[in-house]
């Protein structure tokens, strides 16, 4: 029975690694883009990033940063206000009835599928840190100082990425990077939800 024991544990101990291997460099651990926290202010300290695995230059400032009287401009009116996402396009539009306020290429999931279906802003965060993905399979990252970031469901949000070098791709795991520019004016003009008869700025994403 001992000389039977012994194969039988290695065996399992086999397996108990190979499940945990599997499950550290699986990407699915980990949807959208969770914050490490809710600062909600630039952190100018924070001087390393991380991007699938590859140290990057983080972002050093919010120098595209619109002047008060603009972001009052762009937060007036909240009614009637939309922003759609085409998938199939990787591109976003944001509206105010039929007028069309801002549109731009954006990078949607790779790793995890961005979601589908009819949302509202329900927070938003002028900078977030955010981290993820496996070093195993060199999709790791550590982003802080993540700029306008808007989430609409659960660890899901459409959020200015300094990490991109190009937009109208797939990238990350389900969340929709814009240009940082661009998420700048959309940051502004967005209203999250207030109450639950005052709901954030809708968000619709098709296919």
């Amino acid at each position: 029975m001992r000389k039977l024991a012994l194969p039988l544990l290695g065996i399992a101990g086999f397996f108990a690694v190979l499940f945990y291997i599997v499950n550290l460099a699986s990407p699915q651990n980990f949807p959208g883009c969770k914050p490490l926290n809710t600062r909600d202010r630039f952190d100018p300290s924070l001087t390393a990033a991380v991007w699938q695995n590859q140290n990057i230059t983080p972002l050093l400032g919010l120098k595209n940063k619109l002047s008060v009287d603009q972001q009052k401009v762009l937060g007036i009116e909240s009614q009637d206000k939309t922003i759609e996402i085409s998938l199939s396009e990787k591109k976003l539009t944001a509206k105010k009835g039929n007028e069309i306020f801002l549109e731009t290429p954006v990078n949607i999931g790779k790793y995890i599928t961005t979601p589908v279906g009819d949302f509202s802003v329900i927070r938003k965060f002028l900078s977030v840190d955010l981290s993820g993905g496996s070093t195993l399979n060199k999709t790791y990252y550590y982003l802080p100082n993540s700029p306008f970031t808007i989430y609409f469901q659960d660890d899901f949000a459409l959020i200015g990425a300094y990490w991109s070098k190009s937009f109208g791709g797939e990238s990350g795991f389900g969340c929709i990077e814009l240009p940082p520019r661009e998420a700048e004016q959309l940051f502004y003009w967005a209203d999250s939800s207030i109450t639950s008869s005052s709901p954030g700025t809708r968000i619709k994403i098709i296919p």
